[in-house]
């Protein structure tokens, strides 16, 4: 495959919302060194285990929306760096949710809290995690310290 990463925001912008992303392989999104201690982790961690601890991390940072639902905005211990090689201004983070959240209803929350996004939902096949619903979510501009928990 013939992929460039992207260089600005417009262009990742248009990668995510063309659904390119489900269709890169690792190796486009994540460094080699990321992508090993990903697996490293999936092997030695239960993924009982893996679930309560991002069931924790949720529990810790839960938000209720205005329609009910519940959110929690976490780090991406593994998150997509060969991607955003090109984009020093945009950080990887996560979104994960009890029950069904929207597109539109997650980009609303994360604007509410004075983001640019923009976000995904890895296909079935690609969740490590099924069990947990989330977003893959790119915010523009947000510095690299953003204090938020990191799900295991």
């Amino acid at each position: 495959m013939d992929f460039q990463s992207p260089t600005t925001w417009q262009e990742l912008k248009q990668i995510v919302d063309a659904g390119v992303l489900n269709e890169l392989s690792v190796e486009y999104k994540r460094s080699v060194e990321l992508t090993q201690l990903y697996e490293s982790e999936r092997n030695t961690v239960s993924k009982e285990a893996a679930i309560q601890n991002i069931y924790t991390e949720i529990n810790q940072s839960c938000t209720t929306l205005p329609t009910g639902e519940e959110v929690a905005l976490t780090n991406n211990k593994y998150p997509y760096d060969r991607l955003l090689q090109n984009l020093p201004g945009v950080t990887h983070v996560l979104l994960w949710f009890k029950g069904s959240v929207s597109p539109e209803t997650a980009k609303a929350y994360l604007r509410s809290l004075g983001k640019t996004c923009c976000l995904y939902e890895n296909p079935a096949a690609l969740k490590s995690i099924p069990e947990i619903s989330h977003y893959q979510v790119f915010l523009l501009n947000t510095p690299v310290s953003f204090a938020l928990p990191t799900a295991a």
